[in-house]
């Protein structure tokens, strides 16, 4: 679910680039002090929400590992997740 959001938050600050930049046509210069949130804000929002999310996968991992290393966990069970989650069919 999170990754969902994610990508629907990239692909929308994307096209929010695009439109502003490209696709509406607005010299920026007409734009102001309002210039300022497309190019200073928007780019580090997509820096960090990837950012956050790769971060919280690498926690994730680490504590399944040493789940499975302290043995409270089936590595048989850990392993069939993995490979769902990662469409391993072999």
């Amino acid at each position: 679910m999170v990754w969902v959001f994610n990508v629907w938050g990239t692909l929308d600050l994307l096209h929010a680039i695009y439109d502003g930049q490209i696709g509406v046509g607005i010299d920026p210069g007409s734009l102001g002090a309002a210039f300022f949130i497309p190019t200073v804000v928007v780019p580090p929002l997509l820096v960090f929400a990837w950012a956050h999310l790769l971060a919280a996968t690498a926690v994730k991992a680490v504590k399944r590992r040493s789940a499975v290393e302290a043995g409270s966990i089936d590595e048989a069970v850990m392993r069939e997740k993995y490979d769902w989650i990662h469409g391993d069919t072999t």
